[in-house]
C-alpha cells in the first residue's frame, strides 16, 4: 500500500488495474476477511472441547490409577497432594504444556509465513528476524527447568498448606481438648511463610521471562530504525518493506 498505492513510482500493479480508490478498498477487504475467519475458526476451535476433555482424560486417569496403588503406595501420597494434582496440576499442564504447545506452532507459522514475504521484499530484514528468533528461543531453552523448578517448589508448599488446613479439620474436637491451636496456628503460619519465599523467585523469573523477548526486539528495531531509516532515505529501501520489517521485529517480541 504504502509503495505501490500511495507512493509516487509503484513497482507492482496494482490489485484493481488504473483505480488506486478500488484498490484500496480491496486492500481493506483482504485485513477484514482473515479476521473474520480467524474468528470463526477459533469459535468453532472452543466448541470442540479439546481443554475440557483433555483434563477430563488426564484427572479420570490419575484417578484410576491412584484407585490401583497398593496400600504401601497410597500411604506415600498425601492427600493435599493428589487433591492439588486433580484440580490444579492437571490443568496447569493442559493449559502451559499441550495448549501451549499449539498456540507456539500458531505463532510460529504466523512468523513464517509474514517473514518470508518481508524477506522476499528486503534479504537484509532477514538478519534482525533470524537474531531475535534464535536469541529467545536459546534463552526460554536455558531458564526452562529454572523456572520449572521454582513452580514445583512453589506447589509443594502449597500442597503442605492444604495438608495442615485438612488436618486440622479433621482433628478440630482432639486439638481442642487438648489446647494445641497455638502449636497448629503456628505450624500454619511457617508454612505460608514458607511459600511467600517460595513465591518470590517465580515472580521474578515471571517478569524476566516477559521482559527479555520485549527487550531484545527493542534493541534489534533502534538499530534497524538506524539502519533501515537510512537505506529508506537513500532511496535504497521502499518505505513499506522498512516499515513491514518493524512490525515483523515487533511482533516476535510480542509473540
Amino acid at each position: 500500500v504504502a509503495d505501490d498505492v500511495l507512493g509516487p513510482t509503484p513497482e507492482q500493479a496494482l490489485l484493481v488495474a488504473g483505480n488506486k480508490e478500488l484498490t484500496l478498498l480491496a486492500v481493506g477487504a483482504l485485513y477484514v476477511v482473515p479476521y473474520g475467519v480467524l474468528n470463526a475458526l477459533e469459535y468453532w476451535k472452543s466448541q470442540l472441547q479439546t481443554v475440557e476433555l483433555s483434563e477430563q482424560f488426564l484427572q479420570d486417569n490419575l484417578f484410576r490409577r491412584f484407585t490401583n496403588y497398593s496400600e504401601d503406595s497410597r500411604a506415600q501420597v498425601k492427600e493435599s497432594e493428589m487433591g492439588l494434582a486433580m484440580v490444579q496440576d492437571v490443568p496447569d499442564i493442559v493449559e502451559n504444556g499441550y495448549m501451549r504447545l499449539l498456540e507456539i506452532v500458531k505463532y510460529v507459522g504466523k512468523l513464517a509465513v509474514s517473514s518470508s514475504f518481508i524477506v522476499g521484499e528486503n534479504p537484509d530484514a532477514g538478519l534482525p528476524l533470524v537474531i531475535a528468533g534464535t536469541t529467545i528461543v536459546a534463552y526460554v531453552s536455558q531458564n526452562y527447568t529454572k523456572s520449572l523448578q521454582y513452580m514445583e517448589d512453589v506447589g509443594e508448599r502449597q500442597t503442605d498448606i492444604v495438608e495442615v488446613v485438612q488436618e486440622a479439620d479433621q482433628n478440630h474436637r482432639l486439638i481442642s481438648d487438648y489446647f494445641m491451636r497455638k502449636q497448629v496456628q503456628s505450624v500454619l503460619e511457617d508454612r505460608t511463610q514458607s511459600l511467600t519465599a517460595a513465591s518470590m523467585p517465580t515472580k521474578g523469573a515471571a517478569i524476566a521471562n516477559d521482559y527479555f523477548p520485549g527487550y531484545v526486539s527493542t534493541l534489534l528495531l533502534a538499530g534497524y530504525l538506524w539502519y533501515g531509516g537510512t537505506e529508506v532515505v537513500k532511496g535504497a529501501l521502499q518505505i513499506g518493506a522498512f516499515l513491514g520489517t518493524i512490525d515483523a521485529v515487533k511482533e516476535i517480541g510480542d509473540s
